[in-house]
């Protein structure tokens, strides 16, 4: 590709293939415009050469699947949009390689289970939610895989009875909340 095929800018607007540079040399970013706005397949780079990130624009917002990597080359995180709303699943990584949590998108806003992880795999928590709030059971652990707490959440309000627990899995407390109101 020449150099008067990359870079346009026609009526002043980015249109086709673009890339750039850091003063390194190292290659920042490739990706094509249409009409002013990122529209394809796009790739970013860390200083370092490996890649940043990777996905599809479609007329200027994310849409599908879009993958982040640490700047070891790890997969950070992998990202699912839709016309430029988190929308399906979403996971995150570790620099490790560990799943530090995963969960859904609906229209942008949580969606259903959640699950978190600390560093060395074990569960950390367990959460629902339902357009965005907390709605459901809610479960959090210790680092040796002993429960914490336990509850329930009513549209983002904690509702009954919740549970909190000893690192050695002995019943510490016990809360009450009274029912909450639906939003």
């Amino acid at each position: 590709m020449t150099s008067e095929e990359k870079n346009c800018t026609i009526n002043g607007l980015k249109q086709g293939y673009w890339e750039d540079y850091y003063s390194n040399g190292q290659l920042s970013y490739k990706g094509h415009y249409h009409n002013g706005e990122e529209h394809g397949l796009w790739e970013y780079y860390h200083d370092n050469g490996q890649l940043m990130c990777k996905g599809h624009y479609h007329n200027g917002e994310e849409h599908g699947l879009w993958e982040y990597y640490h700047d070891n080359g790890q997969l950070m995180c992998k990202d699912h949009y839709h016309s430029g709303k988190e929308h399906g699943l979403w996971e995150y990584y570790y620099s490790n390689g560990q799943l530090n949590f995963k969960g859904h998108y609906r229209n942008g806003k949580r969606h259903g289970l959640w699950e978190y992880y600390h560093s060395n795999g074990q569960l950390l928590c367990k959460s629902h939610y339902r357009n965005g709030k907390q709605h459901g059971l809610w479960e959090d652990y210790w680092h040796n895989g002993q429960l914490n707490y336990k509850g329930h959440y009513h549209y983002g309000q904690k509702q009954g009875l919740w549970k909190y627990y000893s690192k050695d899995g002995d019943l510490e407390k016990q809360e009450f909340y009274c029912e909450a109101t639906h939003e």
